[in-house]
Order: C-alpha cells, then sequence, then structure tokens
C-alpha cells in the first residue's frame, strides 16, 4: 500500500514545526538524485517552486496531468476530474480547504491537520493515478509520445519558465507614445471622412457608421446587432477606406494594450524579468500555448510587431540568440505526402512561394509577381488547413469561381498534396482519430456527424493535425535536445514561440 507523508513549513500557526531550510536541506539528496522517480500531478509547477527556493530538481518519472492529456488532449486534466473518472475517488478540493474569492485564504493559514490531509492525499492520488494511467499508455501505444517527447519537456518548461526574460522599460515607454500619435493620426483621418466623431472602440456606434452613414452592405449579424470584426472589416476594406483605417487602428490599440502598456506590470518584483507559462496540455494539436503574458501572439513579421520584440532584451554580458525552423509545417508536408514537386523544391533551397507561382500561373520563377506570389502563399499554407475556395476568395479578395481555378491549378501541378490531403481524411473516418508521426493522436467524432458544417471542420482538422502535431512534436524533441546541450555553454531557453 502507498503510504504518503506531509511535512508542515511557514504555518501560521503556534505548533512547532521544521524551518524551511532545514526541511530542504535534508530533501536536497533525494529531490536533485535523479534514480529517485517523482510521481506528481502538474510537475512543472513542483519544479519551477524547487528551482526558486535553490534546488536542482531531477527525475521526473511520471505526470498524471500529462499523461491524460496525451490519451484525451480535448479533455479535462485537473485532478479532482481525473480522480474522479479514473478512480471514482472524490478528492477534497483546493477550494473546500482555502476557500473562494474574497474569502480565499492562503496555504499557510490553512490548520496543520487539513493541510496534512489535502497535501498527502493530492501525492497518494497522483501514484494511483499513474498505475491507471501507465497501462492506458502502453494499451493504446502512446507510452513512446508520453516518456520521450512529453514527459522529459516538463522540466525544460519549468527552467524556462524560471529564467524569465529581461525588458527594456524605457524603450516600451517610447513605443507606447509613439503608438498613441499613430491612434491619433488615424483617428483624425477616419473622422475627416465621416459626418460627426464617434467612439471607435463601440461596436454599435460603428455598425451605424459603416452601414447607415456610409451605406456599406451589412455581413453577419450578432444578438446585438450586426458585426463590425476584423473578418467583416476585411470584406469591407476594398469597398472603402474608413474599413482600412479601423483595422490598421485596432492592430496598434491592441498591440499597444496588449504588450506595450501591461509588459512592464508584468515584471517580477524579486528577479526583474517576465515569467510567462508555457504550457503542455491545453491544445489538441501537440502545440505549446503561453499565458501571463501570452508571448506567442507578437506579430513576428510585421514593423510594429518587430519593434515590441526589440523590448525583451538579455542580461549584461549576454547575448539573444533566436533561431526557428524555416516554413516547417510544408517542409512536413512535402515530406509526408511525397510530392515530387514540392519535395524538388526544398532539395533546390527554392523559393517555395515563386516555385508554385511559375507552376499554377505558367511563368518562369524569374517572371513571378509579387501579387502571383501572394496569391501561391495564401495557397501554400490554405489549403493544408483545409481551406475553401470560398475561404481563399476573402482572404485574396478575390471572385469565388477565380479562387476555384488557382486551386484546381494547384493540385493539378501538386496531385501527390491533393492525394496525401484526401488519404488523411479517409485515415481519420477510418481510425476515428488523427495521427501525428509520432503516433500523437487527436479524436475527431465529429468526422461521422450529419451536420455539414461541423464534418467539414473535423476534416479541415484531420488534415491540419497531423502536419502541425508533427512540426509540434519536432520542436518540442528539438528544445529537449537543445536544453541538455545549451548546459555546456552555460546558456538556457527563455522563449519558444511555435517554430522559434
Amino acid at each position: 500500500p502507498t503510504v504518503s507523508f506531509y511535512i508542515p513549513i511557514k504555518h501560521k500557526t503556534s505548533q512547532v514545526q521544521l524551518s524551511a531550510k532545514y526541511v530542504l536541506e535534508k530533501l536536497r539528496p533525494f529531490l536533485e538524485n535523479p534514480v529517485y522517480k517523482k510521481i506528481g500531478q502538474n510537475l512543472k509547477y513542483d519544479w519551477s517552486v524547487l528551482i526558486e527556493h535553490g534546488l536542482r530538481p531531477d527525475g521526473i518519472g511520471a505526470d498524471t496531468m500529462v499523461a491524460a492529456y496525451v490519451l484525451e488532449p480535448e479533455g479535462r486534466h485537473n485532478l479532482e476530474v481525473l480522480a474522479a473518472m479514473y478512480l471514482n475517488y472524490d478528492v477534497l478540493t483546493y477550494e473546500k480547504v482555502c476557500g473562494k474569492g474574497k474569502d480565499q485564504i492562503l496555504f499557510d493559514e490553512v490548520p496543520i491537520d487539513v493541510a496534512t490531509r489535502y497535501s498527502a492525499e493530492d501525492a497518494w492520488i497522483a501514484v494511483k493515478l499513474w498505475d491507471v494511467l501507465k497501462l492506458k499508455l502502453q494499451q493504446e501505444g502512446l507510452m513512446p509520445v508520453f516518456a520521450q517527447i512529453e514527459l522529459p519537456l516538463v522540466s525544460v518548461l519549468a527552467n524556462m519558465e524560471t529564467c524569465g526574460v529581461c525588458i527594456d522599460e524605457a524603450w516600451l515607454k517610447q513605443l507606447s507614445q509613439d503608438f498613441e500619435k499613430e491612434l491619433r493620426t488615424i483617428e483624425n483621418r477616419i473622422f475627416a471622412l465621416i459626418k460627426n466623431p464617434i467612439n471607435l472602440n463601440s461596436p454599435k456606434q460603428l455598425a451605424t457608421l459603416l452601414f447607415e452613414e456610409l451605406g456599406l452592405p451589412t455581413q453577419t449579424k450578432t444578438k446585438t446587432g450586426f458585426s463590425t470584426d476584423a473578418a467583416v472589416l476585411e470584406i469591407l476594406s476594398p469597398l472603402h477606406e474608413v474599413p482600412r483605417l479601423l483595422l490598421e487602428y485596432r492592430e496598434i490599440s491592441k498591440l499597444k494594450n496588449t504588450y506595450i502598456d501591461t509588459l512592464p506590470g508584468q515584471k517580477d518584483e524579486k528577479t526583474g524579468k517576465i515569467h510567462a507559462s508555457f504550457h503542455q496540455t491545453i491544445t489538441a494539436t501537440g502545440r505549446l500555448s503561453s499565458s501571463d503574458p501570452n508571448l506567442q501572439n507578437i506579430p513576428i513579421r510585421s514593423e510594429r510587431g518587430k519593434k515590441i520584440r526589440r523590448a525583451f532584451v538579455p542580461l549584461p554580458g549576454n547575448v539573444l540568440l533566436s533561431a526557428d525552423y524555416s516554413q516547417i509545417e510544408l517542409r512536413i508536408l512535402a515530406h509526408m505526402s511525397g510530392d515530387k514537386n514540392l519535395v524538388e523544391s526544398f532539395r533546390c533551397n527554392e523559393d517555395i512561394h515563386a516555385r508554385t507561382a511559375s507552376e499554377i500561373f505558367g511563368v518562369e520563377s524569374t517572371n513571378v509577381t509579387e501579387e502571383q506570389r501572394s496569391v501561391a502563399k495564401a495557397i501554400n499554407f490554405g489549403l493544408m488547413y483545409g481551406k475553401t475556395a470560398f475561404g481563399l476568395s476573402q482572404e485574396l479578395r478575390i471572385p469565388r469561381k477565380e479562387a476555384a481555378e488557382v486551386i484546381t491549378r494547384y493540385f493539378e501541378k501538386y496531385y501527390g498534396v491533393k492525394k496525401f490531403l484526401d488519404e488523411l481524411i479517409i485515415q481519420a473516418k477510418s481510425l476515428g482519430r488523427a495521427v501525428t508521426f509520432t503516433g500523437r493522436r487527436r479524436a475527431l467524432p465529429d468526422l461521422y456527424s450529419k451536420n455539414h458544417a461541423l464534418r467539414s471542420n473535423a476534416e479541415r482538422m484531420a488534415m491540419n493535425t497531423p502536419i502541425q502535431g508533427s512540426a509540434a512534436d519536432l520542436m518540442k524533441l528539438a528544445m529537449i535536445a537543445l536544453d541538455e546541450e545549451l548546459k555546456k555553454f552555460r546558456s538556457k531557453m527563455i522563449i519558444q514561440v511555435h517554430d522559434e
């Protein structure tokens, strides 16, 4: 039988307790020895706390949250749900112990007897869960994904988060002023084109302006009226200057509010750095996600996005090195489909979008126009996401018939891609899931839906998941290998953004 223990430290009580320093030093040989395998739920958090207290934890044996994610990526993975699902056990939750909202107390205020039950149960449940999840991973053939990719990544992410990244606050302050000037300039340009000034952040006032005053065609309707979201403004942009200016206004406003003005406030008081969280158990495809702040949403190709990225700086005496996979998902598509034209383009190190434009428009690569290359780029990235002729026509602002003709010409030249994407849907319908080349799985029950929209969406996932998921697996494997290699150079990974 499994026996679990709790060693109380720092509780605000008159009861005698061992000092935190004494306990950590006594546990150090165990926590830092990889021979002793540690099993837990969300070990990235535990690892981060131990690192912050001066330890170098090692020996992750199993993480039940990560194991549950590998088995069911779109399910819920918190301990309460997993214990009920796999053990039919009702756990003592943190909310039951500490309360919630304004009445929530800190854990050091919890009576030791209650804290003991909660903490000891937490450890005990994790071990019991692992007994069940380990067997399921083996039965489903998912142990390699768990043991070789996801589990080694836990400590890599913990190290990244605790390391953090420095920011240049003076640069952000200057950017804030510059972006504010841009917003006022665009605002004045819009006001010069309309009768009366309005609140540009009010959807209701914008709808009145666009569809009544300017007489532009309405698009989607919501419960509160006609939509003025980005997709609608994109459609309206060729018809009037105001929607174009509104799109630019929103881009600047979002970057300013989400990053420029908020990053300084997210700096840790002790370290002086930004410590974003990286999550490996959220996306269905296996990609990492980021929060507090979400560093993965900063535009990397726009000039404004590049200015924000300049705010991330190294410690004095250090340098930041950025490395990314070039067109990783297209390369994986070429590898998995075996399409001769696509493979040849990469082997010859050609401009893949210019080559595609040359193929579908019947011109020499040297004569491809920028417009033709843009069309080819949209197709290269769009079709593996299941983009339709309608979607392509909306993106490129061309008639649907023309978009359909371009797609037909593409698949005539890249018939290996067409065959591969069709086979992915057939395979997914046969198995009920999409599979990456490492064996990661994503269940797609809507493939059998009678609802056309749901079924079409599932078919797009069947095409995209093996490609995007395989790219995510490659990135994770690279991070694991790189983390080990960087130790030789006293260097550390600090941020991961999809393919960078």
